[in-house]
């Protein structure tokens, strides 16, 4: 005789007047089919084992390669299991060694939480080694998270532009005329402050884990912590510094030939933990000519002189003497510079 039957076995049971109820022989006690819940859950669960089964078959359809997938209850997403085994071993490393900034709302652009999380863990990769100053004139050492305050404080009447905020799919327009360069001289055309989605407070990039938080900011500033400082950078030089041969491009470099000078136009920021692309284009007063390319913003722990980068990188933008010329109307008119700050999904 069962002592002591849940609710689940007594519903299922047929139901007699009170006092008449059989005694329940021993081979007839509940299985697991028996309790509505476990039942329920059983169902649900070869619901999910289906699903996996289609998934895993649609993914064979494109790629061989892939393990098996698994139900991730932190995500809440169907993922491999090799991810997940990351994932988890990423979380538990992060614990040991760094406090994870807390991720807010994460928004549809960024795919999910899963790839928020994967960026805030490689926070601990990026290197706390102070930077140099890339303008010629300053070369201060700074520190990773001073970069802004540094250029608001110290460069704030060198800059040939205000400030700007700039957000995705957003757009700044800088000016500069054709002649204002000294030749090899390193100069900040402007500094942009990415902030992510506009309105979006958890779309900040310090938020999401792809850069360090500002530090030493005015109160005038303080709202721009979790933004990523972004400067546009100009030189002129010349063009025999495409060669790989830097010994014969010295020896080829003539600083007074101003037909072999070019202008190379780049975007450098400090170290992040995802590649942020932009879009350059150069274009005259009219709009008539153009030119336009899509660059990933540079590293500012990487070579920041353009003979040293401009033969071996193309993640730049170059006008050389003709085109300054047509852009500024031979010199009449200021050139225009637009800048779009873009997030690709990987």
């Amino acid at each position: 005789m069962m002592t002591s039957p849940c609710e689940d076995c007594d519903r299922l049971q047929e139901t007699l007047p009170e006092g008449n109820a059989s005694v329940r022989p021993s081979f007839q006690q509940p299985t697991m089919y028996d309790h509505l819940s476990s039942f329920t859950k059983f169902k649900e669960d070869k619901a999910l084992a289906r699903k996996l089964r289609a998934k895993e078959d649609e993914l064979l359809t494109f790629n061989k390669n892939f393990t098996s997938l698994e139900f991730d209850k932190t995500s809440g997403e169907i993922l491999d299991k090799s991810e997940i085994r990351k994932h988890r071993y990423n979380l538990k490393k992060e614990d040991r060694f760094h406090r994870l900034p807390e991720i807010v709302e994460p928004e549809k652009l960024w795919k999910n939480q899963h790839d928020d999380v994967k960026l805030t863990n490689s926070l601990t990769s990026i290197s706390r080694t102070p930077i140099s100053c890339p303008v010629s004139r300053c070369g201060s050492t700074i520190g990773v998270t001073s970069l802004l305050s540094h250029f608001m404080r110290d460069h704030n009447e060198d800059l040939t532009v205000e400030f700007m905020n700039l957000y995705t799919n957003g757009r700044a327009i800088l000016l500069f005329e054709r002649d204002m360069w000294n030749f090899g001289e390193n100069v900040c055309l402007g500094i942009l402050s990415y902030g992510g989605i506009e309105n979006k407070k958890s779309s900040r990039p310090a938020l999401r884990g792809i850069c360090k938080q500002n530090s030493f900011l005015s109160e005038t500033f303080a709202h721009l912590e979790n933004h990523l400082p972004i400067l546009v950078m100009a030189c002129k030089t010349s063009i025999c510094s495409l060669l790989d041969d830097k010994e014969l491009s010295k020896e080829l470099i003539d600083r007074e030939d101003q037909t072999k000078h070019i202008l190379i136009i780049w975007l450098a920021t400090v170290q992040t933990t995802k590649p942020i692309f932009c879009t350059i284009t150069a274009f005259d007063k009219l709009m008539i000519s153009s030119r336009s390319t899509i660059i990933n913003v540079r590293s500012l722990d990487s070579p920041q002189k353009p003979e040293e980068f401009i033969s071996n990188e193309t993640n730049y933008l170059m006008l050389n003497h003709g085109e300054l010329n047509i852009l500024s109307e031979e010199g009449k008119e200021s050139i225009r510079v637009e800048i779009k700050i873009q997030e690709f999904i990987e």
